[in-house]
């Protein structure tokens, strides 16, 4: 198994700098964006790691949309070039994952250059989200749950095809867009319909903790693993 990951990272070494290489200029981006705001606006009682926010944002959908794109073309590539089904799906997880550690490790360097730069930068300015205890608390988790959870939406596009793929799209457009419409309903049309359900929704994401959530996550990307090798192991090539 080594050699295979060995293979691995030599067929993904470029792709791997690149994509740090974004996360770097997201972060930057955000730190020269801030200044900017605070410059044009005058605004500098509060502010917030907007760099380690931007890079954070890039880091996991790289980490999650990436590896989706990605995992079925290299499927096909490198069985074809002689990887067994085992050698790839493992040796693909590792270095996924790898990379997604590297990319969190980034995201944690700019949130503690902001926290130590921005005091001297904007003299007097509050920093009202500390984003660093959450990235040591979660980070880790997240950095091999979302390549993991990202391989098993490519895998099932790719086995099952169109109606995978729609299916995987309502349920993210729901989440990005429906979600937040049910919320915001539960505060300002409580007796409507959507407003008791974002009602119901509001009590169970108070009464479940962060702690729960998070084991949530963990299990899903077992299960998600577990799910990714059996379609894969009986996938075909090109299928």
């Amino acid at each position: 198994m080594f050699q295979a990951i060995e293979k691995q990272f030599r067929v993904q070494w470029r792709e791997c700098l690149g994509v740090n290489e974004i996360i770097l200029a997201a972060g930057l981006f955000g730190m020269v964006l801030l200044a900017i705001i605070t410059r044009v606006t005058g605004e500098r009682e509060s502010g917030f790691a907007l760099g380690a926010a931007l890079a954070g944002i890039a880091a996991a959908f790289i980490s999650f949309l990436y590896v989706a794109v990605q995992v079925s073309l290299r499927f096909d590539l490198q069985i074809s070039l002689g990887f067994t089904r085992k050698q790839f799906l493992f040796s693909w997880f590792v270095v996924e994952i790898a990379q997604s550690i590297l990319a969190a490790g980034l995201v944690t360097l700019f949130c503690l250059a902001e926290n130590k730069l921005y005091p001297f930068l904007y003299p007097g300015m509050r920093i009202d989200v500390n984003f660093l205890p959450w990235i040591l608390r979660y980070g880790l988790l997240a950095a091999v749950a979302l390549p993991v959870l990202g391989s098993f939406c490519g895998v099932l596009v790719q086995h099952f095809g169109k109606p995978a793929f729609w299916a995987l799209w309502v349920f993210w457009m729901g989440g990005w867009l429906g979600v937040p419409r049910i919320l915001s309903a539960s505060r300002n049309m409580p007796e409507s319909f959507l407003g008791k359900i974002g009602g119901e929704l509001n009590r169970i994401l108070e009464a479940v903790p962060v702690n729960g959530w998070a084991g949530l996550a963990a299990a899903a990307a077992i299960v998600a693993a577990i799910l990714t090798w059996r379609i894969l192991m009986k996938q075909r090539v090109g299928a």
